[in-house]
């Protein structure tokens, strides 16, 4: 399927997609970002470093958490061009909607594993109960005897040896 116009804008802007809104705590930070550089380009370049310009703050979501709480930092106490208490207000609450989607993500992961890990143990007793009541059937109707063989057909024994689980298992 080819991608929507939005998804054409997304990649233009170079925005990661968070569920289907850009992070917006992304712009803020590149908003961030161009404030510094029109504050420091040519007077103190050192300090974009402060700021992680030229750093890809977008390349895991570790990284982009630590290099968010980073730049809020830094605007706490310099602000460049365009940044107020406002816009650090704004970008405080985007960091921690996009760190508190992580959080609910993995909770639900979690919750999937559970349910997996139930849903798995629920399969093992089920096959044991079958293995037990296939013993049963076993003594119940021996093999050899021609009248069982359709008795032991239905609980898929075999018909002219004894059921045998640790070689069903093995094989």
């Amino acid at each position: 399927m080819p991608p929507t116009a939005y998804e054409k804008r997304q990649r233009k802007s170079k925005l990661p997609m968070c569920g289907t809104d850009p992070c917006y705590h992304v712009a803020d930070i590149r908003k961030v970002q161009a404030g510094a550089k029109q504050k420091h380009a040519r007077t103190n370049p050192v300090v974009l470093q402060d700021y992680l310009v030229g750093t890809d703050v977008t390349e895991s979501r570790p990284a982009l958490e630590q290099h968010s709480q980073t730049i809020l930092n830094k605007i706490a106490s310099e602000r460049p061009p365009g940044v107020d208490t406002q816009f650090i207000s704004n970008m405080g609450e985007h960091r921690k909607a996009y760190v508190g989607a992580n959080v609910a993500q993995g909770a639900t992961d979690s919750n999937a594993q559970n349910e997996r890990i139930k849903r798995d143990q629920q399969i093992e007793a089920i096959k044991d109960e079958r293995i037990e009541l296939q013993y049963v059937i076993d003594g119940e109707f021996p093999p050899g005897d021609p009248a069982n063989v359709a008795v032991r057909g239905e609980f898929d024994l075999p018909a002219n040896r004894p059921f045998n689980a640790l070689k069903r298992k093995a094989a």
